[in-house]
C-alpha cells in the first residue's frame, strides 16, 4: 500500500522491523516501518537516497503515522538546474556557491537554515567578475534565482516539516519531521 503511494519513486523499499508481523496487524497498529527509495520527484526537484522512519502506523483507514522522521538528499547537478541552464552549484564549507557559466569570476554564496519549518538561503556573499559586491547591491535577477530554489523546496509532502539542511560532498542534505501524518493523502 506505500509503495502505491510512491507512484513516482524508484528503488522502493518497505521493511517492517522488530517484533512479529501478524500480531501488530491484528491490533490495527505497526510499530515501525521504514520505507527507503533510490529517487523521488518532489516540487521539481528529485530526492536522492530517501529513508523514512515511520512509528505507531494505523492499518486502518486513514492510514495514520503518529511519528515520521524522513533524510533526503537533493544533489548538486538538480538545484543548478532548478536555477536555470548554465548555473553550477557546489559545497564550499557550509555554505552553497552558485556560478553562472559566461561568466567568469562570478559566484554566489548562499548559507541554508531552517527558519520556522522552511528552507531559507542567506546571502553571504556575491563575487561579479572577481570584485566582491555587498549583498545588498545584488541585483533582483539573482536574488529572484535563490527565491527559486527556496520556494521549489518550501512544500513538504505530507504536511512535513524541515528540521535540519546539510550541506554535504554528495549534495544538500535534508531533514523533515511530522507527527499525526494522514498517510493517505
Amino acid at each position: 500500500a506505500i509503495t502505491r503511494e510512491l507512484p513516482d519513486a524508484t528503488g522502493v523499499n518497505v521493511s517492517v522491523p522488530g517484533g512479529p508481523f501478524v500480531p501488530q496487524m491484528l491490533r490495527g497498529s505497526l510499530d515501525d516501518v521504514t520505507v527507503t527509495a533510490a529517487e523521488l520527484p518532489s516540487g521539481g526537484l528529485t530526492l536522492h537516497d530517501l529513508a523514512v522512519d515511520l512509528h505507531s502506523v494505523s492499518t486502518g483507514t486513514p492510514r495514520v503515522a503518529q511519528d515520521l522522521t524522513a533524510t533526503a538528499t537533493i544533489p548538486y547537478a538538480d538545484l543548478a538546474a532548478k536555477l536555470g541552464g548554465g548555473w553550477t552549484v557546489r559545497p564550499e564549507g557550509s555554505a552553497l556557491a552558485a556560478s553562472p557559466s559566461g561568466l567568469a569570476g562570478t559566484t554566489v554564496v548562499v548559507a541554508p537554515s531552517v527558519r520556522d519549518g522552511a528552507l531559507h538561503l542567506s546571502l553571504q556573499s556575491l563575487t561579479f567578475l572577481g570584485v566582491a559586491v555587498s549583498p545588498s547591491a545584488v541585483p533582483s535577477a539573482v536574488t529572484d534565482r535563490i527565491d527559486a530554489l527556496v520556494s521549489s523546496a518550501a512544500a513538504l509532502p505530507l504536511g512535513l516539516r524541515l528540521t535540519q539542511v546539510e550541506v554535504t560532498s554528495r549534495g544538500v542534505v535534508v531533514h523533515a519531521h511530522g507527527s499525526q501524518v494522514d498517510l493517505t493523502r
